[in-house]
């Protein structure tokens, strides 16, 4: 009997697993399909000084994040996944790009991680923005890492999806911060 129930807990892990996969990847695409287009917005950022936030495809990101995960139904496992995982890989991309441009206007040396391109661009942002990149960095290693830290997305109880409900909407709001704070950049 308890053969049997490990097989079976193994072969729905593997669903969800396949789900979950299915579901990075489509976030994936997604973000691939727009990326050069934030990538080509951020790279003008330096050079034409005249925003706006209408059409601007980083808010235009961030609103659609933002609107995916303010109506999740905190019952549904499925949508919960789907939505966490588009949300993380969203911002972690959008983390991304606009770390590794602040690389290549600085100039920095850094490793080849996410952490270690943040750390290099400390002798040249205010510690408020660093925290933040490395927040958003945690945040999204968090969410497509799971196992790593010790949990599985398709099993979070209420306090855990509140936890990242409210991580997500944090790491929202510091890619807005990071964003504008871009501004103040002099090349």
């Amino acid at each position: 009997m308890i053969e049997k129930i490990k097989e079976l807990y193994l072969e729905y892990e593997d669903k969800f697993l396949d789900i979950t996969l299915d579901q990075y990847d489509l976030a994936k695409e997604y973000i691939e399909n727009s990326s050069d287009e934030i990538s080509n917005y951020i790279d003008n950022f330096f050079i034409d000084k005249n925003h706006t936030t209408f059409n601007n495809p980083i808010f235009l990101q961030l609103n659609k994040i933002d609107m995916s995960i303010s109506s999740l139904d905190f019952n549904d496992n499925y949508e919960w996944d789907h939505k966490l995982i588009y949300a993380a890989t969203s911002l972690g991309h959008l983390n991304e790009k606009i770390v590794k441009l602040l690389c290549e206007h600085y100039g920095t040396e850094y490793k080849n991680t996410q952490a270690g391109k943040i750390n290099s661009l400390t002798k040249y942002l205010p510690k408020m923005v660093i925290n933040d990149f490395h927040f958003i960095n945690t945040y999204r290693n968090s969410i497509l890492h799971a196992s790593d830290f010790g949990y599985s997305l398709s099993d979070l109880d209420k306090v855990l999806k509140n936890k990242f409900f409210f991580e997500t909407k944090t790491a929202i709001y510091k890619i807005e911060f990071i964003y504008q704070k871009l501004e103040e950049i002099q090349l």
